[in-house]
């Protein structure tokens, strides 16, 4: 199930909150959907941003077609997905390389690839935000 808040509004006293209830999974149907590479499998001790570069290869080493991808953030208490683009022989700057940032975070987060679309050649950087330890696993999909 994925909840999105989308709007918090105090009016004289009273809060309004929509929440969106009916936001797209892409892997509802995994069966349908092909597991590419699980990038991250680990515990992270401690709270901060992490960003995670793949290289755009498969789990044997090949390199990926270009096309849509999906890449999944799973902990204990946070799940969220987003898409990706890979694309070839493109002019698209390379982006940063795997580090971690101290921080205070108070809430998971699972930002926008970047860059996106990203060149195979040159990878795509994934950043997550975790406000406690908790084992991770980051995973990419063929769409």
């Amino acid at each position: 199930m994925c909840f999105k808040i989308k709007y918090v509004s105090f009016i004289l006293l009273s809060s309004l909150l929509f929440i969106n209830l009916s936001c797209k999974d892409p892997l509802k149907e995994e069966d349908k959907k092909e597991e590419i590479i699980v990038l991250v499998n680990e515990t992270l001790h401690e709270v901060g941003r992490y960003i995670f570069m793949w290289d755009g290869k498969d789990k044997n080493g090949k390199v990926i077609e270009p096309g849509k991808y999906i890449y999944t953030f799973e902990s204990k208490d946070f799940n969220d997905q987003d898409y990706m683009e890979a694309v070839e022989n493109n002019k698209i700057a390379k982006p940063e390389f795997t580090h971690f940032e101290v921080g205070v975070w108070y809430n998971y987060e699972l930002e926008a690839a970047e860059p996106n679309p990203f060149n195979i050649e040159t990878g795509v950087a994934i950043a997550i935000k975790i406000p406690s330890p908790t084992s991770v696993k980051i995973r990419i999909f063929k769409d």
